[in-house]
């Protein structure tokens, strides 16, 4: 099998659009790909061009071959909705108006399961990747905007450290305490 295909491990099934995304669009730049979905690379449209056949033979089968890593990284019931588009960005895009509508109900999950998450007879390792594992989901859905300010990101990760403390088994209080009183904070990972 070709490792271009076995190289997206995730499968997007409706509930993990966020996290898909994330991955395919990293494996399409990493491939020099990204242009056909995001629409930079459009199909060469002027036939006065020098090389416009060859043009459109290179452009035809690298979205061909776009439109195939999409199918191979949904599920079948997703994939059998592709059938009706001829671009990788037309597929993209409607992926996009699908699923990004679900993302405050995903959102809404992922908060949910966070502030009743606790550590019970979990290590604080196994405890912390858990909580880091939906963390990173919650993070896939904020606003490219927030991402970049350093006031927010601050923000974010107390309320991390907040989260995670709360949710520690209560042998823990002492250090729960003390971590509480530093300044600086320290970060969730630390």
């Amino acid at each position: 099998m070709d490792p271009k295909i076995q190289a997206i491990k995730c499968k997007l099934n409706g509930g993990n659009y966020a996290y898909w995304a994330s991955v395919m669009k990293n494996f399409l730049l990493g491939q020099k790909k990204w242009g056909y979905v995001s629409g930079s690379a459009p199909r060469p449209s002027d036939p006065k061009i020098e090389g416009y056949l060859s043009s459109c033979d290179t452009w035809d089968c690298d979205n061909a071959q776009v439109l195939t890593w999409f199918h191979n990284s949904v599920d079948d019931r997703i994939g059998m909705m592709f059938s009706k588009y001829s671009t990788a960005k037309e597929v993209w895009d409607y992926l996009l108006g699908v699923y990004q509508q679900s993302n405050f109900a995903k959102r809404y999950e992922l908060e949910t399961t966070i502030q009743g998450a606790r550590q019970r007879d979990q290590t604080i390792q196994d405890f912390y990747i858990e909580m880091t594992g939906l963390w990173d989901q919650l993070a896939l859905m904020e606003p490219p905007s927030l991402k970049i300010l350093d006031a927010y990101i601050e923000f974010r990760e107390q309320g991390r450290l907040v989260q995670f403390l709360t949710a520690l088994s209560p042998q823990y209080e002492a250090i729960r305490g003390g971590i509480l009183h530093r300044s600086p904070l320290p970060s969730v990972d630390a």
